[in-house]
């Protein structure tokens, strides 16, 4: 038995390794297409803070997406009161693309029965993933501004005290970890409880 479990833990690292290796290859058009994404989501996930400080902040997505593309992603930063501008670069890949695909390998490595139940964890904890990916990018800028007390005492406080407390290079890989755990300890929970049924 020992043996047996020994064998499925080093099948899940390898495949867990020939997956991230995989997605972490630099492939044609992705830095492109992902920072294009990428930017788009994070402008609907700003937009509402945009309306609660005279400071707006926005995502330029690429011209074109172009096969050795950038993960940087250019933000702008416009203050309505002074109307300057302002442009700063933030790798894409470092906060949102490598969290996202270190928890693919995982799903997509673990030994899950069932097409739908695999489709629900990986799709779910993707989701999550992506969520994370965007917080990790914004946080140090909206840090700054809140520092600054651009985005008001309350919310600048907790901008600023997230900050601190989780973007830090460990939390960036760890995320994925503790997301893919939890998930699996959730279909491991309702198991049983599908069995008695």
């Amino acid at each position: 038995m020992q043996q047996l479990d020994r064998k499925r833990a080093l099948l899940f690292l390898l495949r867990f390794a020939l997956f991230l290796g995989a997605f972490l290859m630099p492939l044609p058009w992705l830095a492109d297409a992902y920072t294009s994404a990428f930017d788009v989501a994070a402008n609907g996930v700003l937009s509402p803070i945009n309306a609660l400080s005279h400071i707006e902040l926005q995502f330029e997505p690429p011209e074109s997406i172009d096969a050795k593309g950038s993960w940087q992603g250019q933000l702008r930063i416009r203050d309505d009161r002074t109307e300057e501008v302002a442009r700063m670069k933030l790798n894409v890949r470092t906060f949102s693309y490598r969290p996202l695909v270190t928890y693919l390998a995982l799903a997509l490595a673990a030994p899950l029965s069932g097409l739908s139940k695999a489709v629900k964890v990986v799709l779910g904890g993707s989701l999550l993933m992506i969520g994370f990916g965007m917080l990790f990018s914004s946080l140090p800028i909206l840090a700054r501004f809140g520092e600054a007390g651009a985005l008001g005492p309350g919310p600048g406080l907790a901008v600023v005290t997230l900050y601190k407390a989780v973007a830090t290079p460990v939390v960036v890989y760890a995320v994925p970890l503790i997301v893919f755990w939890a998930l699996a300890l959730a279909r491991r929970a309702q198991q049983p409880a599908m069995e008695e049924s």
